[in-house]
């Protein structure tokens, strides 16, 4: 693929490939930098990718004692046969997600290269109290250079794969950063793990208020390298794949990291998503879509036990041939002319299988993806059915996964109401709360909002993990399981928050 026009170039290509099933491409300059992107496809189109620079420097002196003090962005890597031992220092941009048209790629590389120069030239001087010296890889001894680009490591370390979770691959470390929650009305910094947050409530304040707190959410497991489902009921979370323009407000609240568009793929019912009928419930959907009878429950239930089917007009045609004693004619057909004007209403809307593994499997270890279920074309009976079936079958393709620790898939669920709504179908909406339950032993958590904690089930408030209350403005009380519950002013948003107001606290 024919590289941009960016800046500090010529760029040289020395990998063009794939590594776990994403294709890749690593570029080199002059000046010790190495640009590393990660595509995303649509079909045979590259809509995105993964764009992470990386400053190479040969080394000598104790690096690998002062390493483990380096900011998180940096890595050591260690290249040793018989003869000689060759050392490495690695500084990272951190990953970022840009589309894939030239002015963004351009621009964003552009900041990512002043990000990174910044970054070494900090580096390079605290590294002469320690008596460490670097020198960039392009001017290093030949025989440095050949131990650095030989190493059958390359490709995993600068792919973004191994930096996600603390981990070690090799003599190769990298650390995961902790959740900077904002600061205190005497600005001090809350940071906490992201884990805390796997089981949270989210209540009080505006809806804007309570998609902020969500927004932050998915952005601290998307750095994590998890992915991330959005039920997004009104196109409120698109905003997550721009940056956010208002970089005054992320230094005042003493935010470092840059901010960042996150990969994120839209899916839209009922083209690439619909309700996977031989996964529904069948009395559940008989309360959302108003059609009721027993028996016409009956029947759909037995045509599912005895075979699948791809949508509700081959169901009505099993049925309508149905020879079962047990139900009779008028039964039959009526069921299988419901079926039929249900079709009608909902065209294309009740199919086969959901990509559940493409909306809920990570795609670049550490930045995950989002996957975001545009609901808002839908009415509220569609909106709760679509959710239940989309979560039933989540759960179901993770519980049949072995149990790993950690949460592998993180579930947002904003005005929870749309799919937690009794009225419509207590049934649907009763399973659902069950799946919730359950959802930890299949490795996934989740984070819903409501304006009031009144508004969830009473089942679901009994244990949650954390609870975070809207107060005022982006005030806001954390209550953390086992702890003391506390005051902080939300930070902003990494990613783009539609009117966003967040407070800033005073001087």
């Amino acid at each position: 693929m024919e590289l941009f026009r960016i800046s500090d170039g010529p760029w040289e290509k020395i990998f063009d490939g794939v590594f776990e099933n994403r294709e890749m491409a690593i570029y080199s300059n002059d000046k010790s930098v190495l640009l590393v992107l990660i595509f995303e496809k649509e079909g045979k189109k590259t809509a995105g990718a993964v764009v992470e620079l990386f400053k190479i420097f040969a080394a000598t002196g104790e690096v690998e004692h002062f390493a483990e003090s380096l900011p998180r962005e940096m890595l050591f890597l260690m290249s040793q046969n018989e003869k000689e031992t060759s050392k490495f220092l690695i500084i990272g941009s951190t990953p970022s997600y840009v589309e894939w048209e030239e002015n963004k790629v351009i621009e964003e590389v552009d900041r990512l290269l002043k990000k990174i120069e910044t970054s070494s030239g900090i580096v390079s001087e605290v590294c002469r109290g320690y008596d460490i010296s670097l020198e960039g890889i392009s001017s290093a001894k030949s025989r440095a250079k050949k131990a650095f680009f030989s190493t059958p490591l390359l490709v995993p370390v600068l792919s973004a794969n191994y930096r996600g979770e603390p981990t070690t691959v090799g003599e190769t470390r990298a650390t995961f950063q902790d959740f900077v929650m904002g600061l205190t009305k005497e600005k001090n910094r809350i940071v906490e793990p992201i884990s805390v947050f796997s089981k949270t409530f989210v209540t009080g304040g505006t809806k804007n208020d309570r998609q902020h707190a969500l927004q932050l959410l998915a952005e601290g497991y998307l750095l994590s390298g998890a992915p991330v489902i959005i039920f997004d009921f009104d196109k409120s979370f698109l905003g997550l794949q721009k940056p956010n323009q208002d970089l005054e407000l992320l230094k005042r609240y003493e935010i470092e990291s840059s901010p960042i568009g996150f990969p994120v793929k839209v899916f839209l019912p009922p083209g690439e998503i619909h309700v996977d009928i031989n996964k529904t419930d069948p009395f559940g959907l008989a309360q959302a879509m108003g059609f009721g009878g027993s028996k016409c429950v009956e029947i759909i239930a037995d045509c599912l036990m005895k075979s699948k089917v791809k949508d509700l007009s081959e169901m009505s045609e099993k049925i309508r041939s149905t020879k079962e004693e047990k139900f009779s004619e008028f039964e039959v057909l009526r069921t299988a002319r419901i079926l039929l004007l249900l079709d009608k209403l909902y065209p294309a809307f009740f199919g086969g299988e959901n990509p559940v593994e493409e909306i809920s499997t990570r795609k670049v270890k550490s930045l995950g993806r989002g996957s975001v279920l545009d609901l808002s074309g839908l009415d509220e009976r569609a909106r709760l059915v679509l959710s239940h079936n989309i979560l039933y079958s989540v759960h179901d393709f993770f519980s049949k996964k072995d149990k790993k620790t950690g949460i592998s898939l993180f579930i947002i669920i904003p005005e929870a109401k749309n799919a937690l709504n009794e009225k419509i179908s207590e049934a649907l909406s009763k399973d659902i709360e069950g799946m919730l339950s359950k959802f930890e032993f299949s490795g996934i958590g989740y984070a819903l909002s409501n304006e009031s904690e009144l508004d969830f089930g009473e089942q679901m408030t009994k244990n949650p993990e954390a609870q975070i209350n809207f107060i005022q403005g982006n005030d806001c009380a954390v209550q953390l399981k086992g702890r003391k519950s506390y005051r902080v002013l939300l930070r902003p948003t990494l990613s783009f928050l539609e009117q966003a107001q967040t407070q800033v606290p005073k001087k």
